[in-house]
Protein backbone atom coordinates (compact mmCIF):
# COMPACT_ATOMS: atom_id res chain seq x y z
CA UNK A 1 0.00 0.00 0.00
CA UNK A 2 1.30 3.45 -0.94
CA UNK A 3 0.58 6.39 1.33
CA UNK A 4 -0.26 9.55 -0.59
CA UNK A 5 -0.19 13.00 0.93
CA UNK A 6 -1.07 16.31 -0.71
CA UNK A 7 1.87 17.88 1.16
CA UNK A 8 4.19 16.00 -1.21
CA UNK A 9 2.64 17.95 -4.09
CA UNK A 10 2.94 21.11 -2.01
CA UNK A 11 6.67 20.45 -1.58
CA UNK A 12 7.13 20.24 -5.35
CA UNK A 13 4.94 23.24 -6.13
CA UNK A 14 6.47 25.34 -3.37
CA UNK A 15 9.79 25.04 -5.18
CA UNK A 16 8.54 28.07 -7.14
CA UNK A 17 8.23 30.02 -3.88
CA UNK A 18 11.73 28.92 -2.84
CA UNK A 19 13.13 30.05 -6.20
CA UNK A 20 11.58 33.49 -5.75
CA UNK A 21 12.96 33.77 -2.22
CA UNK A 22 16.46 32.83 -3.38
CA UNK A 23 16.43 35.28 -6.29
CA UNK A 24 14.85 38.07 -4.26
CA UNK A 25 12.43 38.92 -7.04
CA UNK A 26 9.19 37.58 -8.54
CA UNK A 27 9.49 34.86 -11.17
CA UNK A 28 6.96 36.68 -13.35
CA UNK A 29 4.71 33.69 -13.86
CA UNK A 30 1.11 33.93 -14.98
CA UNK A 31 -1.07 31.26 -13.37
CA UNK A 32 -3.53 31.46 -16.25
CA UNK A 33 -0.95 30.99 -18.99
CA UNK A 34 0.09 27.41 -19.65
CA UNK A 35 3.37 28.31 -21.35
CA UNK A 36 4.38 30.56 -18.46
CA UNK A 37 3.68 27.81 -15.92
CA UNK A 38 5.40 25.10 -17.98
CA UNK A 39 8.51 27.26 -18.28
CA UNK A 40 8.57 27.90 -14.51
CA UNK A 41 8.08 24.20 -13.76
CA UNK A 42 10.85 23.20 -16.16
CA UNK A 43 13.28 25.69 -14.66
CA UNK A 44 12.53 25.22 -10.98
CA UNK A 45 10.40 22.16 -10.15
CA UNK A 46 11.68 19.55 -12.60
CA UNK A 47 15.33 19.82 -11.43
CA UNK A 48 14.21 19.57 -7.80
CA UNK A 49 12.22 16.41 -8.53
CA UNK A 50 15.21 14.92 -10.33
CA UNK A 51 17.31 15.41 -7.18
CA UNK A 52 14.84 13.46 -5.01
CA UNK A 53 15.51 9.85 -4.10
CA UNK A 54 13.95 7.46 -6.59
CA UNK A 55 11.52 6.27 -3.92
CA UNK A 56 10.33 9.84 -3.34
CA UNK A 57 10.03 10.41 -7.10
CA UNK A 58 7.80 7.33 -7.37
CA UNK A 59 5.66 8.42 -4.43
CA UNK A 60 5.28 11.92 -5.86
CA UNK A 61 4.14 10.45 -9.18
CA UNK A 62 1.58 8.18 -7.50
CA UNK A 63 0.44 10.98 -5.20
CA UNK A 64 -0.12 13.38 -8.08
CA UNK A 65 -1.98 10.72 -10.06
CA UNK A 66 -4.14 9.89 -7.03
CA UNK A 67 -5.19 13.49 -6.41
CA UNK A 68 -5.65 14.35 -10.08
CA UNK A 69 -7.94 11.33 -10.40
CA UNK A 70 -10.13 12.69 -7.59
CA UNK A 71 -12.91 14.66 -9.28
CA UNK A 72 -13.19 17.11 -6.38
CA UNK A 73 -9.45 17.94 -6.25
CA UNK A 74 -8.87 21.59 -7.09
CA UNK A 75 -5.46 22.09 -5.54
CA UNK A 76 -6.69 25.11 -3.60
CA UNK A 77 -5.62 23.51 -0.31
CA UNK A 78 -2.07 23.39 -1.67
CA UNK A 79 -2.04 26.90 -3.08
CA UNK A 80 -3.40 28.31 0.17
CA UNK A 81 -0.21 27.13 1.86
CA UNK A 82 2.12 28.95 -0.53
CA UNK A 83 1.21 32.52 0.42
CA UNK A 84 4.49 34.18 -0.54
CA UNK A 85 4.53 33.05 -4.16
CA UNK A 86 4.06 36.09 -6.38
CA UNK A 87 1.47 34.83 -8.81
CA UNK A 88 -1.96 35.94 -9.93
CA UNK A 89 -4.99 33.88 -8.91
CA UNK A 90 -5.63 31.08 -11.40
CA UNK A 91 -9.07 30.91 -12.98
CA UNK A 92 -8.90 27.11 -12.56
CA UNK A 93 -6.33 26.05 -9.93
CA UNK A 94 -6.55 22.41 -11.01
CA UNK A 95 -4.91 23.31 -14.33
CA UNK A 96 -1.73 24.27 -12.46
CA UNK A 97 -1.40 20.71 -11.22
CA UNK A 98 -2.30 19.15 -14.56
CA UNK A 99 0.41 21.30 -16.16
CA UNK A 100 2.84 20.23 -13.44
CA UNK A 101 2.01 16.60 -14.29
CA UNK A 102 2.65 17.33 -17.96
CA UNK A 103 6.05 18.83 -17.14
CA UNK A 104 7.14 15.98 -14.91
CA UNK A 105 5.64 12.99 -16.74
CA UNK A 106 5.13 14.08 -20.32
CA UNK A 107 2.49 12.28 -22.32
CA UNK A 108 1.78 9.62 -19.68
CA UNK A 109 -1.80 10.26 -18.57
CA UNK A 110 -2.31 10.36 -14.83
CA UNK A 111 -5.26 8.03 -15.34
CA UNK A 112 -2.79 5.33 -16.41
CA UNK A 113 -1.34 5.17 -12.90
CA UNK A 114 -3.01 2.58 -10.66
CA UNK A 115 -4.05 4.29 -7.44
CA UNK A 116 -6.35 1.53 -6.16
CA UNK A 117 -3.97 0.58 -3.35
CA UNK A 118 -3.35 4.10 -2.10
CA UNK A 119 -4.06 5.28 1.39
CA UNK A 120 -4.47 9.03 1.90
CA UNK A 121 -2.75 10.53 4.93
CA UNK A 122 -2.36 14.31 4.71
CA UNK A 123 -0.23 14.64 7.82
CA UNK A 124 1.95 17.70 7.24
CA UNK A 125 4.80 16.22 9.27
CA UNK A 126 5.23 13.40 6.71
CA UNK A 127 6.85 15.93 4.38
CA UNK A 128 10.02 15.54 6.47
CA UNK A 129 10.16 11.84 5.58
CA UNK A 130 9.45 12.58 1.94
CA UNK A 131 12.26 15.01 1.23
CA UNK A 132 14.82 13.73 3.77
CA UNK A 133 17.55 11.25 2.95
CA UNK A 134 17.07 7.57 3.70
CA UNK A 135 13.94 5.46 3.43
CA UNK A 136 10.38 6.64 3.79
CA UNK A 137 8.42 4.91 6.51
CA UNK A 138 5.25 4.09 4.59
CA UNK A 139 3.39 2.42 7.42
CA UNK A 140 3.76 5.18 9.99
Amino acid sequence: MTTVNHWYIWDAFSELERAEAESGRPLGIDANDQESMLRAYELHVFPWVQRLRLQSQDILRTTMAYFLQKPNFTGEEILANIPDLTMNNPANPRFLFEWLWQTLYGETPYTAIDTQNCQENNDMMKINDFSATGQINEGK
